[in-house]
Parts: C-alpha cells; sequence; structure tokens
C-alpha cells in the first residue's frame, strides 16, 4: 500500500486519512479471501533509499510510521485491530482546524476495536454510532465512520474539543480529545528508557515533540532544536534537529564509562527540555 500511495507525516490531512482507509480497505479484503494466510502492509515504517528511487530525497516515505517510528494516522488503523483484552484503542483520524470541512468532507473516521462511540464537541452530545461493517465486514474492528459533521454548525472558533468515548458491552473504556491547535507552549523529550550500559554501543531513542497547552504535537511545525549534552556519551543524529510535523527523534548512545548523561534542548525563547540518562557499569566480562 504504501509504494502505491507514499505519505510523508508532515502531508495535508486528507492524504494521512486516506492513507489510513486504503490499509483499512485493503486489509478487509484480504480478511474476506480464506484462501490467504494474511497479508502485510508495506511498510510498518519510511526508510532510507537511493536517489532513483522515493521521493528524490533518498526517503521512501512508504510507512504507516515515520523513519523515526513515530506513528502516522495509518498506523492507529493497525493498533485498532488488537484485542480489547490486550488493549482499548480509539484515535480520531482528524485535526480539530477550520479548514475541517475542506480537509475531509463531513466524515469524522475513528479507528477503535471498542463496541460503540460516543461523539462530543466540548460538553455537548452529537451522535453515536457503532463499527461500519457494511463497508469493512471482514475487519475484527471496522472503523467508525460519523456523517454530516460540520465545523461551523458546531460553532466554528468556539469549538472547545472534539471527544469521543469509546464503550464496550455499553461500558465507557477509551476516550480521545482533540483541540483546536494552539501556539507552541511546551518542548518536550521522551526518552524510551532512561539507563544504559556503558559498552560504549548500547543506546536509546529520544523522542522530540512541539505541543501546545493541551499537550498536542503542532503538526505543522518544522522548528529547529538545538541540543547540549554533558556526560559519558554522544549524540547521534543532527544538531541542530528540524522537527517534521513537530516531532523527530535522536539518540544518545553510551560511553565505556559509567555516570550520568544530562541533555538539554532549546527552542525558540521556550523553556529548555531536559532529561537525564544513567549509564551503568558493564556486568559481563568483556574480551580484552
Amino acid at each position: 500500500m504504501g509504494h502505491m500511495y507514499p505519505t510523508k507525516s508532515c502531508d495535508s490531512v486528507e492524504r494521512l486519512i486516506k492513507h489510513a482507509v486504503y490499509h483499512a480497505k485493503i486489509q478487509n479484503c484480504q480478511y474476506g479471501m480464506y484462501n490467504l494466510a494474511g497479508a502485510s502492509g508495506w511498510c510498518a515504517f519510511d526508510y532510507n533509499t537511493h536517489a532513483d528511487f522515493g521521493s528524490g530525497d533518498r526517503i521512501c516515505y512508504h510507512g504507516v510510521c515515520d523513519i523515526f517510528r513515530l506513528p502516522k494516522f495509518a498506523a492507529y488503523f493497525y493498533k485498532s485491530q488488537i484485542d480489547p483484552k490486550i488493549e482499548k484503542v480509539i484515535f480520531i483520524a482528524r485535526y480539530l482546524i477550520p479548514s475541517f470541512n475542506e480537509d475531509y468532507g463531513d466524515e469524522v473516521i475513528v479507528f477503535s476495536n471498542c463496541d460503540e462511540i460516543d461523539l462530543y464537541v466540548g460538553e455537548k452530545y452529537i451522535n453515536s454510532t457503532k463499527p461500519d461493517r457494511i463497508n469493512y465486514s471482514n475487519l475484527p474492528h471496522p472503523p467508525f465512520i460519523l456523517k454530516n459533521c460540520s465545523w461551523w454548525e458546531w460553532g466554528a472558533s468556539n469549538i472547545t474539543s472534539l471527544k469521543a468515548i469509546g464503550k464496550i458491552n455499553g461500558k465507557e473504556v477509551a476516550q480521545h480529545e482533540i483541540y483546536p491547535f494552539g501556539k507552541p507552549n511546551k518542548l518536550v523529550l521522551k526518552p524510551d528508557y532512561t539507563e544504559l550500559i556503558a559498552d560504549g554501543a548500547d543506546c536509546v531513542r529520544v523522542v522530540i515533540e512541539l505541543q501546545d497547552k493541551n499537550r498536542q504535537i503542532l503538526h505543522l511545525s518544522h522548528h529547529p532544536v538545538f541540543f547540549e549534552m554533558a556526560g559519558p556519551g554522544k549524540l547521534i543524529g543532527e544538531n541542530p534537529f528540524s522537527l517534521e510535523a513537530g516531532k523527530g527523534a535522536i539518540f544518545v548512545q553510551a560511553g565505556r564509562e559509567p555516570g550520568k548523561i544530562v541533555l538539554k534542548a532549546y527552542v525558540n525563547e521556550l523553556i529548555p527540555a531536559e532529561i537525564i540518562i544513567n549509564i551503568i557499569a558493564i556486568q559481563e566480562e568483556t574480551v580484552p
């Protein structure tokens, strides 16, 4: 699918939604073909390529996640197919912006493994719906399609949020709420873990997000982020790093001495973000 419809995280909302919907349609078809063992959507992650392929920047944007393993809308379709006994999933595949209806008409698509969805604008109840088993009859957990959704009828600039509440057996089990985007409010660093082994190779991904006051990632941000690092290790990645769709990632690699790495990140006039990664002594015997 990705090869036929490559999609960047910073692409238009319409393309991000279509990318997810196309994956859902193809997987729905393969689930209905009982002589197939399965089908894998190409592919999980964007990846580096050669000059004669891809989008001209030597990157193939074929993934349901970007090159840093950060999800696009399509990733939430796949996540929604998980058994709700393992995890309850709900995701509104939209941005709450003034071009709401120009972006994808009057539909709101919600990816979820719940039985039913209630939609609210602010505190006002709008509608309830079941999974779309007419157009996605073969999927374990079809998308939810809500029609006649209008930015202007909902109140335009007075809209405070759009919330989907997922229910199973009539009981609320999950919710996802989106808001109109605000100004940059906070730079956030999210390490996958905060402890490394001092073997000179161990490393960790550190995700970077520029958020508004509602902790939403500012998807139109391409701000440069500057890093300072102190301690027994090194930073792997660009410095400064230009955000793509308000996010990105770098890596921190441990040195061979135990200690503490302090990583700071700066953007514009916001308060710097800071994390600490502990480097612990290697316990195993090593070859001299």
